[in-house]
């Protein structure tokens, strides 16, 4: 991603939500995800793209979780419990 762009990922998470926004601010990527997902997401849909992100040595600055349906924070609490992946959350 190129200085000045920025980009908004929508993952298909069955009835839930999960945004990955990348952006950025004096030349300096930020990496923000909005919501995870419902949990029956986390293998087929969340994990593998945040592999992607591991591939491509990127990090999540932010994790915001809007409110706590199970279809906005399913896939948080698998992540939370993977060592692997909640490495990648500053």
């Amino acid at each position: 991603m190129k200085a000045k762009t920025y980009r908004i990922t929508m993952l298909k998470c069955a009835e839930g939500d999960c945004f990955f926004l990348e952006f950025y601010f004096d030349s300096t990527e930020y990496n923000i995800l909005i919501d995870t997902g419902p949990g029956k997401c986390w293998d087929s849909i969340l994990k593998p793209f945040l592999d992607t992100l591991i591939l491509e040595k990127k990090r999540i600055n932010t994790m915001i979780i809007t409110h706590i349906d199970s279809d906005h924070i399913g896939g948080a609490l698998k992540l939370f419990c993977d060592e692997q992946y909640s490495n990648l959350i500053d």
